[in-house]
């Protein structure tokens, strides 16, 4: 009975349950048994990853509500803000094969109820129900992502050159959703399985988030005026990799042989792959061209100022190292008629039990749990369009635009290591597709100008504060998912 149970232990991690189902066995061979079972009986020749790469949103510094465009006075800006996709492109099917998953437990109830006696004669029709009802509930699962913090801007200008500097800083959150109803109807279903099951989730496991530093885009560029009302500004960007990035609590591990270890390990990984947030563009240095062109027209002896401006830009993001999670290349040789290690799968479990260890690292990361390899990757190009419009009367201005926001597919250029070509496949890692997205933004600002200042020991003759509500939504997304922003923006100019 152990040995199936623990075959069930192990789906329910594949399904994102949490708690023990069963207490864990102290043997270290017994575990080791149990894990050898597990793979070999229960995933067989099934691959239980479908995709390898779950799309993140936007960089920060790319959102709408991050520009400080809307301030009259800007010289020093912060923008606090709060983003959030309510669900992500991915969802749990997309990433993890469960008709795999459904089969395997099916054939893990019908061995557990014919060694228990349980619904003699109908294990096949029960094991059937229960591994459907799983699957159903499973497949609701989706991913969310947030972000709050502060994007922090500086600019200069001086004549007709201008200059400017942005970053941010705060927590990016990733986690698992599932609505409350099929929440309940997963626990229900396994404490029918499993009566020593509390049914209760534990939170933590279903989170990850990552504090930080983000990347910082700096700009140089040319102001040309023209008489007409028209200002035009371009000039050259940059993109330096600033960002913090959270090491992965699973790298330079080997993959543990023991059932009792492999879960910790396993949920880790899952989450690591599924649910890990990033703060920055993943270590690439880039750079980019980038220009606006506004038309200005005053009314009421300029108390009243129309502004109309289309803006847009494109960035290049240079091949660079990153740690990619990939499955090795399936070994059909393992389990053949001759020349193998083993005639069946439960040979190759009897195998795994004492032996070839490293055959057995191998056979994991081939079918269940990717390894973490260093490939070059190009991340591609970013382009950027906008239209905004602007109205202001006094010291108030109302503003409102769309964006524009497209990345092209990026790229497994190479491995670093070359003999890690031979054993890993990059197919399921890169992203499949490129991503564009659509916003519709707008908000309000107030602007004050203060003179002869005294702010504790210096003073200033002139000293303009601005500060807005900020917004953005979603209207469209291709590969991505749609989200929301809000923003606080404070301007300062002394």
């Amino acid at each position: 009975m152990k040995r199936y149970t623990k075959i069930l232990m192990a789906l329910s991690s594949a399904f994102l349950l949490s708690g023990s189902i069963l207490p864990s066995i102290s043997v270290a061979q017994q575990q080791r048994d149990e894990l050898a079972t597990a793979m070999a009986l229960g995933i067989g020749d099934n691959v239980l990853w479908k995709d390898l790469q779950n799309g993140h949103q936007r960089d920060m510094l790319y959102e709408p509500v991050s520009s400080n465009e809307s301030l009259v006075y800007k010289d020093e800006s912060i923008t606090l803000f709060f983003t959030r996709a309510g669900k992500l492109y991915c969802s749990i099917g997309d990433m993890i094969n469960l008709d795999a998953v459904e089969s395997i437990a099916n054939q893990a109830l019908i061995s557990l109820f014919v060694d228990t006696d349980a619904h003699e004669g109908e294990e096949d029709t029960v094991a059937a129900e229960y591994a459907s009802a799983l699957r159903t509930n499973v497949e609701q699962i989706t991913f969310q992502e947030h972000r709050a913090g502060a994007v922090l801007a500086k600019e200069w200008i001086y004549d007709r050159l201008y200059l400017s500097a942005r970053t941010w800083v705060g927590v990016a959150e990733r986690n698992y959703w599932l609505d409350d109803e099929y929440r309940q109807n997963l626990a229900k279903v396994t404490q029918q399985l499993f009566p020593s099951n509390d049914g209760v989730f534990n939170l933590s496991d279903f989170i990850k988030t990552s504090w930080g530093l983000g990347d910082t885009h700096l700009k140089a560029g040319w102001i040309t005026l023209f008489d007409s009302g028209f200002t035009i500004r371009a000039g050259v960007k940059a993109i330096i990799p600033t960002a913090t990035e959270s090491r992965r609590s699973t790298d330079l591990k080997l993959i543990p042989l023991r059932m009792d270890e492999f879960q910790g390990y396993g949920k880790s990984r899952l989450n690591e792959i599924l649910i890990a947030p990033k703060l920055g563009n993943g270590g690439h240095v880039g750079g980019g061209v980038w220009g606006d062109a506004t038309w200005t027209q005053a009314y009421d002896n300029g108390r009243q100022v129309l502004k109309l401006q289309a803006y847009g830009g494109v960035d290049y993001l240079i091949d660079a190292t990153e740690e990619r999670a990939l499955l090795q290349y399936v070994d059909t040789t393992m389990v053949r008629a001759s020349g193998g290690l083993a005639t069946t799968y439960a040979g190759l479990a009897d195998v795994f039990k004492t032996t070839h260890d490293s055959d057995f690292r191998s056979f994991i990361t081939q079918h269940a749990l990717p390894e973490l390899i260093e490939v070059i990757v190009a991340p591609g190009a970013i382009a950027q369009l906008g239209l905004l419009a602007q109205y202001s009367f006094g010291k108030a201005l109302f503003f409102a635009g769309y964006d524009w926001y497209f990345k092209s597919q990026e790229k497994i250029v190479r491995f670093v290591e070359a003999s890690d070509a031979i054993l890993y496949s990059p197919i399921q890692e890169a992203n499949p597709s490129s991503s564009n997205q659509q916003k519709i933004f707008g908000g309000i600002s107030y602007s004050v100008m203060q003179h002869d200042v005294q702010f504790f020991s210096r003073k200033f003759s002139n000293l303009g504060l601005s500060f807005g509500l900020h917004g953005s939504a979603a209207s469209t997304a291709v590969a991505m998912g749609k989200d929301f922003s809000i923003g606080l923006n404070f301007g300062l100019k002394c």
